[in-house]
């Protein structure tokens, strides 16, 4: 995703960004070419209204520098995931179950 600089500046120290060919000119010998992009090997910035590609994770740091609504529960959403284990095999103990629920033992 494409996203303009916002604040004064910006600092990545790791991730694929895709970048024009004068911000890699300036920048080449802090990158890597990867096959999607320019993986950050050392510490880039980039100035207010530079225009980068960054499908990276946001974190709230980066939706600052980048103008961006940025929430903590939508970004501990997008952070989890439940395998089918966790959701159908009822807990062992039944001091596991969250109040307020049945005991899937109970239900049977």
């Amino acid at each position: 995703m494409k996203y303009k600089v916002a604040a004064p500046f910006v600092e990545f120290h790791s991730g694929v960004l895709v970048l024009s060919k004068e911000q890699v000119r300036d920048r080449i010998h802090n990158l890597k070419k990867v096959k999607n992009g320019y993986e950050v090997v050392n510490p880039v910035q980039f100035k207010c209204g530079e225009v980068i590609g960054y499908d990276g994770e946001l974190n709230h740091y980066l939706a600052d520098a980048f103008g961006v609504p940025w929430s903590k529960e939508k970004s501990k959403k997008a952070a989890e995931v439940q395998t089918s284990a966790q959701t159908d095999t009822p807990p062992d103990n039944p001091e596991d179950v969250a109040p307020g629920e049945e005991d899937p033992k109970d239900a049977e």
